[in-house]
C-alpha cells in the first residue's frame, strides 16, 4: 500500500494549506504518458510540515482532462490507498475531487479512516487524445486530521496543460453526387460538434447519413472529435451488384445468412459475405478491386459493385491449344494466345475445312480465360461451308454463348466490303466483351448483370467491317448464375447510343439451371433487366396481364397517367412501330413514303418496317401513317413479320367465319396464315376484315407471334 506508511503529529493549531496541480511538459500526442503532480504543503511557520509522494496509472477511456470540477468531463475519480493499487475511477470520467485516507479500509469516507498528514503526490495518466483547451484553476478539498476536523480550500490549485490542438472536418457527396456542405479547418480537439443537414443530392438516392469510416450518424447529432473528420454521405438504397465474371460463379449472404440477389439492396453497415465458387478446372484469382479474400466480408455504406475472377490452375486460364468441337467430337485445331485484356482463339481453317466436309449441325468454339475479352478467329470460306449445310458456329466463355447459324451472314456483303474476292483469305472474328456494370445506364428498369458486347467482323487488307444485321436470329445464351433470381428477369435490351431497346428474350429452366436466350437480328452491347409496368385503368380487364407484360418488355407504352386505353384504335404508324420494338429492331430506318416526314417520330420505325418487308405501302407512293388501321391489314403485317422470325406457322381455312368473303384478294394469304397458326381467333363466328384493331388487341395478337416463334417464354396466354 502506498499511502499506508505514516504516523506524523499535527500541530494544534490549525495549519495553512497550499494546493496544486502541475503537469510535466507544455502538451502530449495521443499515447502520452502525463505526469501530473498533486502538491499539498503547509505554508504556515511550523518546520514540521512533510511531504510525501506515490506513483500512480490510470489510462483514461475518453480524452485526457477536460474538467476537473463537477462539471461534464472526461475523468471522475478517487484517490484510495486500498482500492486498485491506489486508484479508482467509476462512470464517465470526472474529475470531482481527491480524497485520500491513512489505512487500507473499505470505510473510505469515515473520519477514522482520513490521513493524519499532510501528502503530496505525482500522479502518471496516459492521454488517449491529444492534449485539449489548457485546464483553468480548480478548488481541492483536502482532510486536515483524523477527527474530521475541518477542511481547507487550495489557495492555489493550477494544471499547466499547454497549447490546445486542433482538426479539420469536412463533408463529401461521394461519387456522382451534387452539392456542398461546408467543412471548418480549425476544431479545437475535444469540441462537440452538431453535426450539419445534408445538403447534397444524388440521383434516384436518398440521404442516410454521416459515414466517419466506422459508424453512420444522423444529422443533428453530436460528434466527439478526435482527429481530421471526413464525413462521407451514405445514400439509399445500396445497391449489391455481383458477377462471376468468366468461369466461375458468386453467392452473397447477409450476416443472417439470407441470400442476397445481385441487383438487390441492403441497408447501411449490413455485412455481407461474398464466395466466389470456380468452376472445374480453374481457381479463384482475386475480387475486381483488387482484394484477394474469398469468402470476402463486406461491411456495405455503398453501392458494391464485385466480380470475381478465375484462371486455370498455374496462373493462366488461356494459352496454347484449344479443342473445337465439330458436331460433338472434339478436334486439338485451335490456338489461343493473349495480349492485355484479349484472349484470342485462332481456328486453323485448313482443318476446320477438312471436318466441315463431312460435318451437318454445329461447330463450338470453347474459350477458357479470365480476360475481359475473347475472340474467336476463323475465315469467311469456313463461315460460308458452314452456310451452305446450315449450320450453326457458337462461340463459348464462362456463363455466356453466342449461337450463330452461319446462314445468317451475309458474307457477299462482307467481301465487297473489304475489297477482297478469297474468302479462305479473309478472318472473320467474333468478339465477345464482359463489360461493367456502370458501362450501361438503364432508364426504363433495373440491371440485373454486367451487360456483355457482342461483335462480328471480318478484315482484310487494313479494312474491318463489321456485321450489324443479320438475315436470321442470332442467340446469346447467358447462364443466370446462383445470385440472380430468374424470376426477377423481364427482358433483355439492347444499350446504344445512351439509349435502349427491347429485344425478344426467353428465360427457361434446363437440367438444373436457368437460362436467358437473347433473341437479336443485330449486334450491339446486351444488359438483363427487371422491369415492371401495370395500368391503372387495365386493371379487371381481360387485356390486364397482356398489356402489363408487353409493357413491362417494353414493347408498347400507355397513354400517360398510368393509362393504357386498350379500346382505343391505333394507326398505322402506330402498329408498324409496336412490331419494330417486338422483333427487337431499331427505329432508324427510311423509306420513301411520299407522306411520311423525315421528322415524324414513327419516320424511323416505317423506315425500318419497310426495309425488312413487313409494310409496302400504297400504290400512290403514300403510307397513310395517320389512318386507323383495320383487322386485314393488320393481319398482312404480323404474317410478314413472322417470316423474320423464322416462324413458319400454318395456313388455315376461313369456312367457319360468316364474315369470310369480306377479305380482300391481296390480304386472303395472310388472313388464312393467321387463323391457322392461332394469332386472330375471331369474335362470335366472325373475324370483322374491315373493322379496326384496338391498342388492346394489338398487344394481343403481336405477344401470341412472339410467344409461338419461340423468341420469348410463356408468361401469359395471350
Amino acid at each position: 500500500m502506498l499511502l499506508s506508511l505514516l504516523s506524523v503529529a499535527v500541530s494544534a493549531a490549525e495549519p495553512a494549506f497550499r494546493v496544486y496541480f502541475k503537469t510535466d511538459k507544455a502538451s502530449y500526442a495521443k499515447g502520452d504518458t502525463v505526469v501530473a503532480e498533486l502538491y499539498i504543503q503547509r505554508t504556515d511557520a511550523d518546520s514540521s510540515y512533510l511531504l510525501y509522494n506515490f506513483t500512480d496509472y490510470v489510462v483514461f477511456n475518453s480524452s485526457f482532462l477536460t474538467y476537473i470540477d463537477g462539471a461534464a468531463g472526461p475523468a471522475d475519480f478517487r484517490l484510495e490507498s486500498g482500492k486498485n493499487g491506489g486508484m479508482e475511477y467509476d462512470g464517465q470520467l470526472k474529475f470531482v475531487s481527491i480524497r485520500y485516507q491513512y489505512t487500507d479500509t473499505s470505510a473510505v469516507n469515515t473520519p477514522a479512516s482520513r490521513p493524519a498528514a499532510l501528502l503530496a503526490a505525482t500522479l502518471r495518466f496516459k492521454a488517449t487524445d491529444d492534449c485539449q483547451t489548457p485546464l483553468q484553476q480548480k478548488n481541492v478539498e483536502v482532510w486536515t486530521d483524523r477527527s474530521g476536523g475541518g477542511t481547507v480550500s487550495a489557495e492555489d490549485a493550477t494544471i499547466i496543460a499547454g497549447t490546445p490542438k486542433y482538426y479539420s472536418v469536412s463533408y463529401s457527396g461521394g461519387t456522382g453526387a451534387t452539392g456542398s456542405v461546408a467543412g471548418m479547418n480549425k476544431v479545437a480537439a475535444g469540441t462537440s460538434l452538431k453535426l450539419p443537414a445534408n445538403g447534397f443530392a444524388k440521383s434516384g438516392k436518398t440521404f442516410g447519413g454521416w459515414f466517419d469510416g466506422t459508424n453512420i450518424y444522423s444529422a443533428g447529432s453530436s460528434y466527439y472529435l478526435t482527429a481530421d473528420t471526413t464525413f462521407r454521405a451514405v445514400w439509399k438504397p445500396i445497391v449489391i451488384t455481383y458477377a462471376g465474371g468468366q468461369n466461375g460463379d458468386v453467392q452473397c449472404v447477409s450476416a443472417a445468412n439470407v441470400r442476397v440477389l445481385s441487383g438487390g439492396t441492403a441497408d447501411p453497415g449490413a455485412k455481407l459475405t461474398f464466395t466466389a465458387a470456380p468452376a472445374k478446372g480453374f481457381q479463384f484469382s482475386g475480387w475486381s478491386d483488387g482484394s484477394s479474400e474469398n469468402p470476402r466480408v463486406i461491411t456495405v455504406f455503398e453501392d458494391v459493385n464485385l466480380t470475381a475472377k478465375f484462371t486455370a490452375p498455374g496462373g493462366s486460364a488461356s494459352g496454347g491449344s484449344v479443342p473445337v468441337v465439330v458436331d460433338g467430337t472434339e478436334y486439338d485445331i485451335g490456338q489461343s494466345t493473349v495480349a492485355g485484356d484479349t484472349t484470342t482463339v485462332t481456328v486453323d481453317q485448313s482443318a476446320l475445312q477438312k471436318q466441315l466436309d463431312s460435318a451437318k449441325a454445329s461447330v463450338v468454339i470453347p474459350i477458357s480465360a479470365d480476360t475481359g475479352t475473347v475472340e474467336a478467329s476463323l475465315v469467311v470460306e469456313n463461315v460460308e461451308t458452314m452456310a451452305q449445310k446450315n449450320m450453326i458456329l457458337s462461340v463459348r466463355v464462362g456463363n455466356v454463348s453466342y449461337e450463330m447459324p452461319a446462314a445468317a451472314v451475309d458474307t457477299a456483303a462482307l467481301m465487297k466490303a473489304v475489297g477482297a474476292a478469297d474468302p479462305s483469305a479473309v478472318p472473320f472474328t467474333v468478339t465477345i466483351s464482359q463489360l461493367p456494370s456502370s458501362a450501361v445506364t438503364v432508364t426504363g428498369g433495373t440491371l440485373l448483370m454486367p451487360p456483355v458486347s457482342f461483335t462480328v467482323t471480318a478484315s482484310y487488307n487494313g479494312k474491318t467491317s463489321a456485321v450489324s444485321v443479320f438475315t436470321k436470329y442470332v442467340a446469346r445464351v447467358i447462364t443466370v448464375p446462383s445470385g440472380v433470381d430468374a424470376a426477377q428477369i423481364t427482358t433483355a435490351v439492347v444499350a446504344e447510343n445512351g439509349t435502349e431497346r427491347h429485344v425478344p428474350t426467353d428465360v427457361y429452366y434446363e437440367n438444373g439451371v436457368w437460362y436467358a436466350r437473347i433473341n437479336s437480328l443485330t449486334n450491339s452491347v446486351y444488359a438483363l433487366i427487371y422491369n415492371r409496368v401495370s395500368f391503372t385503368d387495365a386493371a379487371g380487364a381481360w387485356y390486364e396481364r397482356i398489356v402489363n407484360e408487353m409493357a413491362s418488355r417494353r414493347v408498347i407504352n400507355g397513354v400517360g397517367g398510368g393509362r393504357f386505353e386498350g379500346k382505343r384504335n391505333i394507326t398505322r404508324a402506330e402498329f408498324a412501330s409496336i412490331i419494330v420494338k417486338a422483333l427487337g429492331l431499331p427505329e432508324n430506318g427510311s423509306a420513301g413514303f411520299s407522306d411520311v416526314s423525315a421528322s415524324a417520330w414513327y419516320a424511323g420505325a416505317v423506315g425500318t418496317a419497310a426495309q425488312y418487308g413487313i409494310v409496302n405501302g400504297y400504290s400512290d407512293g403514300t403510307f397513310r401513317p395517320g389512318r386507323m388501321i383495320t383487322r386485314q391489314e393488320a393481319m398482312a403485317m404480323i404474317a410478314r413479320a413472322a417470316k423474320i422470325t423464322g416462324w413458319a406457322g400454318s395456313a388455315g381455312t376461313l369456312s367457319g367465319f360468316s364474315d369470310a368473303g369480306a377479305a380482300s384478294e391481296w390480304a386472303k394469304a395472310s388472313v388464312e396464315w393467321n387463323v391457322g397458326s392461332g394469332i386472330i381467333v375471331g369474335t362470335n363466328g366472325m373475324l370483322h376484315l374491315n373493322s379496326n384493331i384496338t391498342r388492346a388487341e394489338t398487344a394481343a395478337v403481336v405477344l401470341r407471334l412472339l410467344q409461338r416463334a419461340g423468341l420469348i417464354d410463356i408468361r401469359t396466354r395471350a
